[in-house]
């Protein structure tokens, strides 16, 4: 969907409000398992990841009218939820009842957490991470974004993206 400049301005009608709140509908019918799982992978909590993204949600709605078109608006909620999640983190990188066992991503095909299978045994490390390298690391590996994308989400250039994770992969690989 395209947001048109008639979408814009102070005096959006009923009419365009009901379209915006379509778009919105879908958007969120079609995306928000998979912010989800970003929020608790970068929060380690599943409650919070789902407020986190409600929230982000409820301020895209009411930003719609600054969007071109969706992949603005997706664009604006992955930032969203990734800023949100560093606020919610502790600065020791844990959540309030931060369970592994939650964030860890279900992997196509396997009995991931999702449907009660143990977390990998890599995901330990991954949450030691720094914030930035771990940030990389679930938006590229975990999500499969492009660096622009991953860059986008984090409010980073894609050169950073890949600094980041070269260090995250550095670090993980010296694990014995």
């Amino acid at each position: 969907m395209v947001i048109t400049g008639a979408d814009r301005g102070p005096g959006v009608t009923a009419a365009r409000r009901s379209g915006a709140d379509r778009a919105v509908t879908e958007m969120y019918a079609a995306q928000y398992r998979t912010l989800v799982r970003l929020a608790a992978l970068l929060t380690a909590d599943t409650s919070s990841a789902e407020a986190i993204v409600q929230d982000s949600f409820v301020a895209m709605h009411r930003s719609w009218a600054r969007f071109r078109d969706q992949d603005d608006a997706l664009d604006y909620l992955r930032r969203s939820v990734v800023t949100r999640s560093r606020s919610a983190a502790r600065p020791d990188g844990s959540a309030p009842g931060a369970q592994l066992r939650e964030a860890e991503p279900a992997r196509p095909g396997s009995a991931g957490p999702a449907a009660g299978g143990q977390p990998g045994p890599l995901w330990p490390a991954i949450r030691a991470l720094p914030p930035m390298q771990r940030e990389g690391v679930v938006l590229r590996f975990y999500l499969g974004l492009p660096d622009r994308q991953a860059a986008a989400a984090m409010g980073v250039s894609p050169e950073v993206v890949r600094t980041q994770l070269a260090r995250a992969i550095a670090a993980l690989k010296s694990l014995p």
